[in-house]
């Protein structure tokens, strides 16, 4: 008897064996101000200026986007949820980047989450990619951070700045005693006011007030992330702020709010915050736009040096998180990988034209000239298909004795998720209910275990034995042609 099986896209792949591992290999904690001590030694990442790697960024965001960590091997691992269910990492940040992405592995196995990563770099993306071959990258020009020559935001000079250096100017000829002045602790209530001052002034535009709840929490906490706050006062009154911080070669402004009723504070903000604490440090972060059109056409007036691209990477299938298949099993049946033991009787399953008149494929086809067909021709093979995850071989046994009965194989990955699925037994294992067994566990090991959430089988319209088979576990037929019935099973 021979039946295949395809598996369709899954959402995540999970194995409820690791919950209880999880607890010890991943001992993610919430991200709190107390955590800053334990997360800011790996900030910067060198040769990276993503916002996303500044204390002030990532705790800015942290309730919005509920976050937390691990430290595995000195290794910094940043998690956060950008969407109910669903889970994104930073890239590892610290010494043994190996480690820290058996960490997110584990999780996402434990959880039943996809395996996702955000703001990463090209080579980051890259390297992802030769170490999970089903995947997607993302990008979109919404998440690029806009980056400047700090002399530029600063001085305004030249004639391409010949605008934002005049209303910079004019801002100060109309509010000749306007005062730039250092943020301090006890300046926090009446930096309150001035963002509820703020909300008012703009209440017919489209601004957060999420973003502003989440800066006044930075306000009152500045000082945790060793942030630089600076604003202009005028007769008494706050009427403009920005924060940001410094992280090696480079300012990162993060907030940067004014009263527009006072023309050119904006660009006068700005230059007065880059010259009080800007000090030598090359260049600026201003952030993404977040594909808002007017904040877009604003940075880009800013003429910027440089777009820092980010992307997001995402696996596609389960099969990438796994290093080898794992024994799973039902009331009578083990389904294990291979051992050398098995390979003179699997030779017999395989070799057996009346067992594979329905398997659909003929092994002779990938013989090269003068290779032998033998138990070890096989071994290798299936060896290399668990070494490669190009195939996954299971030896179906009885419990009782460990007699080999046939064999299950899942293959053929694909990126939507997907993989076939095979199963063939011995003439005399058939009529015992062994095949609806072991598509039952099949199913229950794929849905609760793997976390594929839909299953698929085909069968040659003549293979009556078989199609009454997979009818009697549930599954549904979809579509039928004169050589392949194809049926469903949604979990």
């Amino acid at each position: 008897m021979s039946v295949r099986l395809f598996s369709s896209p899954s959402k995540s792949l999970a194995n409820p064996a690791y919950n209880d591992l999880i607890k010890v290999m991943v001992p993610f904690q919430k991200l709190s101000y107390e955590s800053l001590t334990d997360i800011t030694p790996f900030l910067p990442e060198k040769g990276q200026r993503f916002c996303d790697l500044t204390p002030g960024n990532i705790f800015m965001w942290r309730n919005e986007y509920p976050s937390e960590y691990a430290i595995v091997d000195k290794t910094l691992l940043i998690k956060k949820d950008y969407a109910p269910n669903e889970s994104a990492f930073l890239f590892p940040l610290g010494d043994n980047i190996e480690a820290a992405l058996e960490t997110a592995e584990a999780y996402c196995l434990a959880t039943q989450k996809k395996l996702a990563f955000y703001a990463l770099s090209k080579e980051q993306a890259e390297l992802l990619s030769a170490r999970y071959p089903h995947h997607q990258v993302l990008q979109d020009p919404a998440w690029s951070d806009y980056l400047y020559n700090l002399s530029d935001l600063r001085d305004f000079p030249g004639k391409r700045y010949e605008s934002k250096r005049h209303n910079a100017n004019r801002f100060k000829r109309m509010h000749p005693t306007a005062l730039f002045k250092i943020g301090t602790k006890e300046d926090e209530p009446r930096l309150e006011t001035f963002l509820d001052t703020y909300v008012a002034e703009n209440k017919d535009r489209d601004i957060s007030l999420e973003e502003i709840a989440l800066t006044k929490e930075m306000i009152h906490h500045f000082c945790c992330i060793k942030a630089q706050m600076g604003y202009f006062e005028l007769n008494g009154k706050i009427i403009g702020f920005g924060m940001g911080e410094r992280q090696g070669d480079t300012i990162y402004q993060h907030i940067e709010k004014a009263l527009r009723e006072y023309d050119g504070i904006y660009q006068a903000l700005t230059s007065e915050y880059l010259k009080t604490f800007g000090g030598d440090a090359l260049y600026v972060n201003r952030e993404e736009d977040d594909g808002n059109e007017g904040l877009r056409s604003a940075k880009e007036q800013l003429h910027p040096l440089e777009l820092l691209e980010k992307r997001f990477f995402e696996v596609l299938n389960p099969i990438d998180l796994l290093k080898a298949p794992s024994l799973f099993s039902s009331e009578r049946l083990l389904f294990v990988p291979m051992e050398e033991t098995d390979k003179a009787r699997y030779f017999d399953l395989v070799s057996d034209p009346e067992i594979n008149r329905y398997w659909g494929y003929d092994f002779h086809q990938d013989l090269k000239p003068g290779e032998e067909v033998n138990p070890d021709f096989f071994y290798r093979d299936i060896l290399a298909g668990y070494r490669e995850k190009s195939c996954w071989t299971y030896m179906v046994k009885s419990k009782t004795d460990e007699r080999l009965l046939g064999a299950l194989e899942l293959y053929d990955f694909q990126n939507d998720g997907s993989a076939e699925i095979g199963l063939r037994l011995f003439k005399e294992a058939q009529g015992q209910g062994y095949g609806k067994e072991s598509l039952h566990a099949l199913i229950a090991y794929a849905f609760n275990n793997l976390g594929f959430h839909e299953l698929r089988v085909e069968s040659f319209p003549e293979n009556a034995p078989s199609i009454a088979m997979i009818e009697a576990v549930g599954f549904q037929k979809t579509s039928e042609t004169s050589e392949r019935i194809h049926f469903s099973l949604k979990k």
